[in-house]
This record gives C-alpha cells, structure tokens and sequence, in this order.
C-alpha cells in the first residue's frame, strides 16, 4: 500500500485556506496546515476538523501537523516545509493561499501598505513554491497551486496596489511552470473574483452592497474553490501546468493569451495556458 500523500497549505485557519485543508484531509491527505500567530486557535479548530475527517474517510494512517507561519518570512515557509517532510513523511501538495487585503487610490497608498501586500502576496508565494519545489525535486514531482484573483487581470479603482500583488502571483505561476516542469512539478493557481469569505466582505464597505454573483447566478464559496483545488492535485490533472483558473468570473473576459509555446515539452508534461476558466490544452 503506497502512503498517504501530504499536503501543505498556508493561509489554512478560515477561509478558502480552510476549505481546502477539510478537502483534502478528505480526500485522504496527510496536512500541514501554516497560518500567523494570532490565527493559531481558528488553526487548531481547522486541525481538528481535519482528524475528524481523516478518521472517517481512509483507512491510511492520515496525520495533521498545524503551526505558525507568517509567508513574509521564508524561514517560517521553510520551517512549515521541513515540519511537512520530517513529520508527515514528505510533501505533494504545495497550495500557497495565504493572502491579505489592502485598498486605497494610488495619490493615497502609503509605502507600508504596498510593501506589506507585496511581502505577503507575493514574496509569500515565492517563498511558498521555491520551498516546496526544492523538497519536491527528489522526490520525483508534485503539485504547486498558489492565489492569484481577478483584481490581477485589471485595473480597478481602489485595488492598484492588491491587484499587482495578485498579477504577479500570475507571472511567478507561469514561470515556475516553465522552469519546473522538467522536474514532473506542475504549477497553477486560482483566480477568482468575490468569494464569500470575510476578507471578500472588506472589499464592500457598504453594507447594502452585495457579493457579486458569477455567471450561474451563484455567489462563489470557499468550497466551490476546494473542489477545484482538489481537482488540479488529481491524477486527472497530471498535465495541467501554467494555468491561471478564472472560477468565479463575474462577466466575460475579452481578448485571452495564450503564452505557452505547444511545440515545447517538460518531461512529458504539456504547458497549457489560459487567461480564461476553460484550459486550452495542446495535445502531443
């Protein structure tokens, strides 16, 4: 029997972060869950919830690790990796949630809030892959999926700081997909737009204001994006690399670009790349 596969996952206390923690323990995950200080009793709920789940639905000898890990700072990343590989037996899955809110008109930004989005948003991504990627190298591959939004795709008002922090999240994913593809690593994140989570609610300061519905008139959930995490870390999606998954779109997109060369190859994976919900996935 092959052991269980361990998944790690920043940003896990509430949340999309915790929506996929309780997925994937369902799916019969070993986790690693990282999340600040301050969020350390939410973590520990979502760490119990997490045993409950292995317990009832594998027959695998399933743990669940939960420890501080502030993604600004890449020696808590690498600790929460190291806790991940010596405690838990390895890593698989890297899903690199952890991301904060901040908005304000660009003749308004302070230095600090930019450079605070910056450290989390995007070195705490960075961080997160080069992380798991080096554990994952000897280990013959494994699954990178990071957070990206649609306030990456384009200009809002309010949002120029957030949305470049979350673009680059975009521009980190492609490349590490070029770069790591090689090594059996594929590299994708999600990017949605309003979920129904309360970092989502801060972006709507007036009450009456309500969380836009996608195209299905629904509003999306941390669930709705657990299930599309739980889908990329599947064998079904052993060839999807480079993708930057549009779930919750709330109006059509316009003018998608392909980057992605279909004439290129990384150890048998294919680069897909899409700016869309749909993969455009060339065939070799």
């Amino acid at each position: 029997m092959q052991p269980p596969q361990v998944a790690v996952i920043t940003g896990a206390a509430q949340g999309i972060g915790r929506a996929i923690a309780l997925s994937l323990a369902s799916h019969g995950y070993s986790v690693a869950l990282g999340d600040i200080s301050s969020n350390q009793q939410r973590l520990k709920q979502v760490a119990d919830e997490c045993i409950e789940l292995q317990k009832s639905n594998s027959t695998h000898d399933l743990k669940t690790y939960y420890g501080a890990c502030d993604v600004s700072i890449e020696s808590q990343v690498e600790s929460l990796v190291e806790a991940a590989v010596n405690q838990l037996g390895g890593i698989d899955v890297m899903v690199a949630n952890a991301g904060i809110y901040g908005a304000a008109p660009l003749l308004e930004i302070s230095d600090e809030l930019f450079d605070r989005l910056y450290a989390v948003n995007v070195k705490g991504v960075l961080y997160s892959y080069r992380a798991a990627a080096k554990a994952m190298i000897p280990r013959g591959g494994g699954r990178i999926i990071g957070a990206s939004s649609m306030a990456g795709m384009s200009g809002h008002p309010n949002h120029g700081a957030y949305g470049c922090s979350k673009s680059s999240v975009r521009t980190l994913t492609q490349t590490a997909a070029r770069e790591w593809g090689r090594y059996n690593i594929t590299v994708n994140a999600y990017a949605p737009g309003a979920v129904d989570t309360n970092m989502s609610k801060l972006s709507f300061v007036e009450p009456s204001i309500k969380l836009p519905i996608d195209l299905t008139s629904k509003i999306t959930s941390p669930e709705d994006i657990a299930g599309l995490v739980a889908f990329l870390v599947s064998p079904a999606a052993k060839n999807i690399t480079g993708t930057i998954d549009h779930y919750s779109t709330p109006h059509p997109m316009n003018n998608y670009n392909r980057t992605g060369n279909p004439n290129r190859r990384w150890n048998n994976h294919v680069l897909i790349s899409t700016e869309s919900s749909i993969a455009y996935k060339y065939n070799v």
